[in-house]
């Protein structure tokens, strides 16, 4: 991973490593490894709007969804326009946000990028000087990710297998204060184990109907006899309910 200097507005300089730059639905961006960890043990990457020689920040929230979209596809195996990084670029202070992937998510980004190569034009000796051309090189297809269903977790996608991988070392840099994202609720699902959200289900207790006494079904002579038999009937009831408190109460 080959790392690009940054100068700021400020007057001071930066050295990023490149995770990838390609061309996404609304512009450029580009990608940078910030070299640290989130909470939960993810790499956290910067992301910044690509200008060919300069970088800004993303601040339109429109825009910001659309480049998570276009991170989500390449992480499902579909590869998009791949752009060329200069070694150095121009930005200002604040000119990036950051953002937390799982490990599988950010190897996968970094390995199927693929910079075009940089052709220059053969000169005739009357040729006026010309531009170089960018040759587009064949992009193989990325590993297809079957996406399980979002639950605002992070997705974990398997890195394919890259012949001759050519690592650059990483040193430890200042990182610039920014916001942390977690993509736990952005990034495309993919493959693999995940932790079942379904509750569980709650067990209702069985309680043992208290003895109700039985209602006389001889005629009612008096007053007397219908207020025992209230008295009766409501005791009755209190019994129930307190031993069914009683069982919750022991289920707990």
């Amino acid at each position: 991973m080959s790392k690009i200097k940054i100068t700021m507005a400020s007057g001071s300089s930066i050295e990023k490593p490149l995770v990838t730059c390609f061309k996404g639905t609304n512009g450029d961006y580009i990608i940078f490894d910030n070299e640290t960890n989130g909470q939960m043990g993810y790499p956290i990457i910067c992301i910044s709007k690509f200008n060919g020689t300069s970088v800004d920040k993303v601040t339109d929230p429109g825009e910001w969804n659309s480049i998570k979209e276009n991170l989500k596809t390449i992480i499902a195996g579909t590869a998009l326009p791949y752009l060329a990084v200069p070694d150095t670029l121009t930005a200002p202070d604040d000119f990036f946000t950051q953002l937390t992937l799982p490990v599988a998510s950010f190897d996968l980004l970094k390995n199927v990028y693929s910079a075009p190569a940089v052709v220059e034009p053969v000169k005739q000796p009357n040729d006026l000087p010309s531009e170089p051309v960018a040759a587009t090189p064949e992009v193989a297809p990325a590993p297809v990710i079957e996406p399980t269903a979002i639950g605002e977790s992070p997705i974990i996608a398997p890195a394919p297998v890259i012949e001759n991988p050519v690592a650059a070392p990483v040193a430890s840099e200042p990182v610039m204060a920014a916001p942390v994202i977690d993509m736990a609720a952005n990034v495309a699902p993919v493959s693999g184990p995940t932790a079942s959200l379904e509750p569980a289900p709650l067990t209702t207790p069985v309680v043992e109907a208290a003895p109700v006494t039985p209602v006389s079904t001889e005629p009612i002579a008096n007053n007397n006899e219908i207020e025992a038999l209230k008295e009766s009937f409501m005791k009755s009831c209190e019994n129930m309910f307190d031993a069914l408190i009683k069982k919750i109460e022991n289920k707990n």
